[in-house]
């Protein structure tokens, strides 16, 4: 009980207690008797004083009573929590399912400029592009999809490069698309523009849409840090940020990664000290306080590759993995790396999942040996994760030497498949600035 509705009940109990108080009943004068009107004047003024008080008394309770109505209906309105944000994407794929559909940046053959392309990944046809202008350099770029391989968020800053004509790269803000796929309709790809206020920090260097399509976690960064906002797909609006001092250099461009959500309420992203060394999987709640992303967020998963022995091949030393991605249940970080395999003198592309409880335990989702003249990768990927971490979508890219007319040749092959349950089953690679499924 609150201390208003205290004070409310103890004025009531003074109330009642006078109101108990009876008044003795007066009788008009005797001589009045004959006159009907002065007997009702009499009486009327007697009775109006005797009953000003009980009146004054019965309306403050009819007030108090009002009062307490508004307030109680003012505490459960107050009380009430926000209705969810509505879906956007439609329901997940159901388990066991891969994705049909992908959605990238590139080119169309004959047109100038970047286009975002709507791809069928069981045919390998394109199904629609959809064209950005003419700016002929992406300064920046993230594509993301939702959990039902039929939503997809783009974030585009096409620029113009004018550095051959004597000017400086013309940078842009990035445009951001929601772009539907509507399979078996009259018009199978719908993209239109979305208001995201994104808050510069930087170029946009990933993205990563929630499974249900309704936030979106954007990295954005410089030379000097990286910021991590989540946004609302259906405002625009930026609901919670956090920095880090994790400057992006040549040889470290994007030291925060591999965005993926847990749920609706949690961000996985890696953290990479030094590429191929060093590297941490954190998770951050977006209602956690602070501008700090990492005292705001915790490491979950993290791997150290020692320094190879001296006189070592590269490729053939134990390696930190690559593109590592916290599942969409929580449970495990799924990543690709290599090994070699020194009975067979090959190099293999390996897909592996940590599990969070056992990390020193790892599954191999899936391997792919290499033929002997094979001397590196090129880049070893994950693109796409089922939830529980069984299959996951992977890019390798093998790189041959050899020589020719007396100069030395590197050749690189580029290979995506569906990789799970220790199989691999290839299609044609999805080449583009940035893919996702």
């Amino acid at each position: 009980m609150s201390s208003l509705e205290d004070e409310i009940r103890g004025a009531l109990r003074t109330e009642a207690a006078r109101l108990r108080e009876a008044r003795p009943l007066y009788l008009p004068p005797a001589s009045a008797h004959n006159d009907p009107r002065a007997v009702a004047r009499a009486s009327l003024a007697r009775r109006l004083p005797a009953w000003r008080g009980p009146l004054a008394a019965a309306a403050a309770v009819v007030l108090i009573a009002v009062v307490l109505v508004a307030l109680r209906a003012l505490g459960k309105e107050q009380a009430a929590p926000a209705a969810p944000p509505r879906p956007v994407a439609g329901p997940p794929l159901p388990a066991g399912a891969t994705p049909w559909y992908y959605v990238k940046l590139g080119g169309v053959k004959g047109r100038p400029g970047w286009d975002i392309i709507v791809g069928d990944e069981q045919t390998g046809r394109t199904i629609a592009a959809y064209p950005l202008g003419k700016g002929n350099v992406m300064t920046s770029a993230g594509v993301s999809g939702a959990g039902d391989d039929r939503t997809f968020v783009v974030s585009a800053a096409a620029g113009q490069n004018t550095l051959g004509q004597g000017g400086p790269l013309a940078l842009v803000p990035p445009t951001w698309y929601l772009v539907r796929i509507l399979p078996g309709s009259a018009d199978p790809v719908r993209v239109t523009r979305l208001a995201v206020n994104f808050r510069a920090g930087g170029e946009v260097r990933e993205i990563a849409l929630s499974a249900d399509g309704t936030e979106l976690a954007v990295v954005s960064g410089s030379d000097k840090s990286m910021v991590l906002g989540v946004y609302s797909v259906a405002t625009g609006q930026q609901q919670a940020s956090w920095s880090a001092p994790l400057g992006a250099s040549a040889g470290n461009p994007r030291p925060v990664s591999d965005l993926s959500w847990v749920g609706d309420g949690t961000v996985g992203f890696a953290v990479t000290d030094t590429p191929g060394v060093r590297e941490e999987v954190r998770t951050l709640d977006t209602g956690a306080a602070g501008p700090s992303l990492l005292a705001a967020s915790r490491v979950v998963w993290s791997q150290h590759a020692p320094a190879p022995p001296h006189g070592s091949i590269p490729s053939h030393a134990p390696q930190v993995c690559s593109t590592p991605f916290l599942t969409g249940d929580g449970q495990a970080v799924v990543c690709a790396t290599s090994s070699y395999s020194a009975l067979d003198k090959r190099l293999l592309a390996v897909w592996l999942a940590y599990p969070l409880a056992t990390p020193d335990g790892p599954r191999v989702i899936g391997s792919v040996a290499q033929p002997a003249d094979v001397s590196k990768f090129s880049f070893l990927s994950v693109e796409w994760a089922n939830p529980s971490g069984t299959e996951v979508i992977g890019s390798w890219n093998p790189s041959v030497d050899s020589v020719s007319d007396g100069a030395k040749v590197q050749t690189v092959t580029n290979f995506t498949g569906f990789i799970g349950h220790g199989a691999v089953r290839s299609f044609g690679p999805v080449l583009g600035l940035d893919v996702a499924w």
